[in-house]
């Protein structure tokens, strides 16, 4: 018998070298932001997570670009052959309290990423749903499991990069002090 395996999700991570220069200062910009504007942006959500655009600020410079260039990573060693972007689409920051948290949803764009500036060492984690809707419980003897979910940890430092289609959510924070992710869209150029 052959077995072939169709349609993977391929969700990638990599770790900025140069996260512990940037951690203190590019924290301390969306905390400030916060505290000059502290309206909630998301108004549709069931969520109440406070996030802010950084696109076009300046401070981001450096890890915006960083990130692009992983992105065209990302592009290449999926082998991507259309996968040409535009630049960003958006980006923005997210602070996550005690209590907050993100249900599920995707991005209208072509490659989603999260950075993680901030968090504390069992910090709310992101989760990727499979995008198998599967009625029947199903139990793999292996890591080959097409409906189930996989939870990345929000280690400072850590991109996350995927499919912008691929529902994802953030467990409820049940820890003290701030967890603050960046979020990138990018569309096909």
């Amino acid at each position: 018998m052959i077995l072939e395996n169709w349609f993977p999700q391929n969700i990638a991570y990599v770790f900025n070298p140069n996260h512990n220069k940037i951690e203190d200062e590019l924290t301390n910009y969306c905390l400030q932001v916060k505290e000059k504007d502290d309206e909630l942006h998301q108004k549709n959500w069931v969520s109440k997570t406070y996030n802010k655009s950084i696109l076009g600020v300046h401070k981001f410079y450096e890890l915006n670009k960083w990130v692009e260039q992983q992105v065209n990573q990302y592009i290449m060693v999926n082998g991507i052959i259309n996968g040409n972007i535009n630049g960003t689409k958006d980006s923005w920051f997210n602070i996550y309290n005690k209590g907050d948290f993100q249900e599920y949803h995707c991005h209208a764009a072509f490659i989603s990423c999260i950075y993680f500036l901030k968090s504390d060492e069992n910090d709310a984690k992101v989760i990727f749903k499979s995008p198998v809707d599967d009625m029947i419980n199903v139990e793999y003897d292996n890591d080959n499991n097409p409906t189930g979910t996989v939870k990345f940890k929000p280690n400072p430092g850590k991109l996350i990069i995927f499919r912008s289609y691929l529902n994802h959510c953030v467990e409820q924070k049940i820890t003290d002090g701030y967890r603050i992710s960046l979020a990138y869209n990018y569309n096909k150029g």
